[in-house]
């Protein structure tokens, strides 16, 4: 009886919860961003209604992205933070991971240097600890190339440095020729033309390889 009812009745709610989230994807594909925070605000209080917060975690994440695309960063990063705390309650590393990366995302953005290299740090501990190389190497760039707008080029060299040593020992080809092409903005801002020459070549040398 009642028991069974309330089974059915969240698991009704789960499956048209994850419908909006794929609906709320569907016109962001479309950029339709306005109907997009609907669906996912409305998913968010249908997981959050049966005590989903896996569920409600991931509504969150992408209502915050939303929002950010909107231009609402204050907004967004409310809401990442509160997908933040979710996954923390649940102890899900993967999630809180891609959270964190996210508000770093968003505050780099705002060119609010000091908490998007807070939030990077703490994504890069995360990565190490799931031993998430590919991860590893990316954030370690995120955090370069925000060092490099900042026009902190000695820890940016060592943070691209560090990345592609990282890239080769997992053959992660792409993510050095990102890291090539930002060294080479690195040297050119720094008076050496051509050091970010030959970065510039090493990149594309290496592009082409993979195709």
């Amino acid at each position: 009886g009642m028991l069974y009812d309330t089974a059915t009745k969240k698991g009704m709610k789960r499956q048209v919860a994850s419908a909006l989230i794929l609906q709320g994807r569907g016109y962001v594909g479309r950029s339709e961003l306005p109907k997009a925070v609907e669906c996912f605000r409305s998913a968010f209080e249908m997981y959050d209604s049966i005590g989903d917060r896996k569920g409600a975690s991931i509504a969150l994440n992408n209502l915050a992205l939303t929002e950010s695309d909107l231009g609402d960063a204050p907004r967004a990063i409310e809401h990442m933070t509160r997908s933040l705390g979710l996954s923390e309650e649940i102890n899900d590393s993967s999630m809180m991971a891609r959270t964190l990366g996210n508000i770093g995302v968003i505050y780099a953005g705002q060119q609010d240097t000091a908490n998007a290299m807070d939030y990077y740090q703490r994504r890069l501990i995360i990565a190490k600890a799931l031993g998430q190389k590919d991860i590893l190497a990316e954030v370690l760039m995120n955090m370069a190339i925000i060092q490099s707008e900042g026009k902190r080029y000695e820890g940016a060299l060592a943070l691209y440095e560090r990345s592609i040593a990282v890239s080769r020992e997992i053959a992660y080809p792409r993510n050095e020729v990102l890291c090539l092409f930002g060294l080479s903005y690195l040297r050119f801002h720094q008076g050496d033309l051509p050091g970010a020459l030959a970065h510039d070549l090493d990149a594309l040398e290496l592009a082409q390889k993979i195709g």
